[in-house]
């Protein structure tokens, strides 16, 4: 297969709340860098998309339904099916699929289980095979030759990472784990503040062992939410450096008319500029949850650089 075109794929894995929406919206700006924001996300048909008209009568989805269609690919608006999760019903084997092991040697060995045992293989591969068609389809309808995907899910990149047809390129996005933690518990009301410190461990752990166990180095860029929002210039210069497009004599488009980005209420009003970093939570976390936020997670929070 080593004569097969590969299509280059950046992927960013963050926790929810961690400013996706915010590097969907600033790259897709570029003419080169084609888009939906979170891709794998389940969203309503009659939803609003960022362009302004509900998903089900915007001109672009339309449009690539209608490719997909030509191109034999199912295209279910709104639920692409193609995340990669555990079924919570699944049992005993399908958590043992899916768990991301602390050490390389074990994921490996239960790699190797699983090619014994195919079924589950074959299904998430299916995944992938959808995902990597359907991002074909809409860049070379849009002349783009990379396509971003925010959906944040670690998981995912284990299987993308070993695509023939992909060129994988991976953000990690991190930000301060009590700005997490605080922005859960004020707009996500089905937290509590054990289970917010856990969400954020729980993507941090699994983007580190993603990254060890699946990629090498030159295909990683770690970016502190705090750090492109107090450098934007020079963090936006290393990203699109890291994509692989160029940033000078490039027109970025931040038409909102021209985005269809799935993701939270920045994608409605988002006009290229970058604010200071959100530290709400310095004056709304309450002592009793730093206090729990410190004893589960500190160690953890300290080692990005967060004192």
């Amino acid at each position: 297969m080593a004569n097969v075109e590969k299509i280059r794929m950046v992927y960013l894995t963050s926790v929810e709340h961690s400013g996706s929406t915010l590097l969907a919206c600033l790259l897709g700006g570029h003419p080169r860098v084609m888009t939906v924001g979170e891709f794998g996300t389940p969203f309503p048909k009659r939803g609003k998309c960022s362009c302004g008209s509900l998903y089900q009568d915007c001109v672009f989805w339309q449009k690539w339904a209608e490719l997909a269609a030509e191109n034999s690919m199912p295209f279910d608006l709104g639920n692409f099916d193609i995340n990669i999760s555990p079924d919570p019903a699944g049992g005993f084997w399908e958590d043992l699929f899916y768990y991301q092991f602390p050490l390389k040697t074990v994921d490996r060995i239960r790699d190797a289980f699983y090619l014994v045992l195919p079924q589950r293989n074959k299904a998430a591969q299916a995944k992938i095979d959808r995902s990597v068609k359907l991002a074909r389809i809409l860049c070379d309808a849009e002349g783009a030759s990379i396509f971003l995907d925010t959906t944040k899910n670690p998981l995912q990149i284990r299987f993308l990472s070993q695509h023939q047809r992909v060129d994988l390129k991976v953000i990690c996005l991190v930000r301060d784990g009590r700005g997490v933690m605080n922005s859960l518990l004020t707009k996500e009301k089905t937290y509590t503040p054990e289970s917010a410190v856990d969400s954020w461990l729980w993507g941090i752990r699994n983007m580190e062992r993603t990254q060890r166990h699946y990629l090498d180095n030159s295909q990683v860029f770690f970016l502190k939410l705090e750090e492109l929002c107090r450098q934007p210039e020079q963090k936006l210069a290393e990203l699109l450096q890291f994509v692989g497009v160029e940033k000078d004599q490039v027109e970025f488009d931040y038409n909102q008319a021209n985005r269809h980005i799935v993701g939270n209420r920045m994608r409605l009003f988002f006009d290229g500029t970058i604010r200071k970093p959100d530290e709400a939570w310095r004056r709304e976390l309450s002592k009793e949850n730093l206090a729990l936020f410190e004893a589960k997670a500190g160690d953890v929070n300290r080692k990005y650089g967060y004192e």
